[in-house]
Formats: structure tokens, C-alpha cells, sequence
């Protein structure tokens, strides 16, 4: 294993910026490392001013949810290790507007939710809510075995 481990973030300034972008940093990859600790060191040590969300570290929120190796992730949960010797890209969530860098906006992910709520529907995958999301499909028309039991 190697001791560090190159990372493409992606940047996005709605103000300055019509596309996003990509920086590349090499940061330390200590086995027990996760994406979020990554991008934590980036933020503290490289580019303060890099934006993106986390809370709990505990893999319950979902604040910190990212895109990895194009592949939807919680960054508190997936080990940088495991994307050697990289490099390991990190983008935001897809089917979400973009406000800032790694930074989505969730409010229509939890209006769908909230309307599968009140038709009675208690627990929506999120595969189900990228799709409506995407214009794939709708609530109506989503079967129940898309539902968590």
C-alpha cells in the first residue's frame, strides 16, 4: 500500500463558473482513512476553501453522501485505501442541483420522500428517489418491492 493517494475533487462556483472542474491533490492514505478524511486534509491543509457537507461520521445522516470512482458513496464509510493506488475522483451526488463544489441541494430528494410519507409508503430506497428524480419514473408508478419491509 501506498502512503498516499491521489485525489480529483470536483469544483463547481456557480458565480464564476458555467462547468465544474477538477483539482488534484495528493493527500495521506493511512489504512483506517475514509474519503472524508481525505477531504477533510485537503480542506485544513491544501484549499480551505473547498465545500462539501458531513455530521455524524457514522454512516447514519447521509449528509455526507458523494459520488466515488462514479459510484454513489457515503464518504464517512469508504475506506481511501480501498481506491489505491488511485487516483480516486470524488464528485457530487448525481440527479442533484449542484450549489457549491461537492455541495448538493437534497430538498427535492426529501420532498419526494415526505410525498411517499403521505401515500403511505414509510421507507423509500434511494435508488427509487434517484429514478424519480432523474424523471425515470414516479411514485405511482413505482412497484412496492422498491420499498424497504
Amino acid at each position: 500500500m501506498r502512503d498516499h493517494i491521489k485525489v480529483q475533487v470536483a469544483r463547481y462556483l456557480p458565480e464564476k463558473q458555467s462547468e465544474q472542474t477538477f483539482d488534484e491533490h495528493e493527500v495521506p492514505c493511512p489504512k483506517d482513512w475514509v474519503i472524508l478524511d481525505g477531504l477533510n486534509y485537503i480542506k485544513d491543509r491544501i484549499d480551505g476553501t473547498l465545500a462539501y457537507r458531513w455530521s455524524c461520521r457514522m454512516g447514519i445522516c447521509g449528509s455526507c453522501g458523494m459520488t466515488v470512482n462514479g459510484e454513489p458513496k457515503l464518504t464517512c464509510a469508504t475506506f481511501l485505501a480501498d481506491y489505491g493506488p488511485g487516483p480516486v475522483r470524488i464528485e457530487p451526488l448525481r440527479n442533484f442541483p449542484i450549489i457549491r463544489d461537492l455541495i448538493v441541494d437534497k430538498k427535492p430528494s426529501s420532498e419526494i420522500k415526505r410525498a411517499a410519507h403521505e401515500e403511505g409508503m414509510t421507507s423509500l430506497r434511494e435508488s427509487a428517489v434517484s429514478k424519480v428524480l432523474a424523471g425515470e419514473t414516479t411514485l405511482r408508478e413505482i412497484n412496492k418491492v422498491t420499498f424497504i419491509e
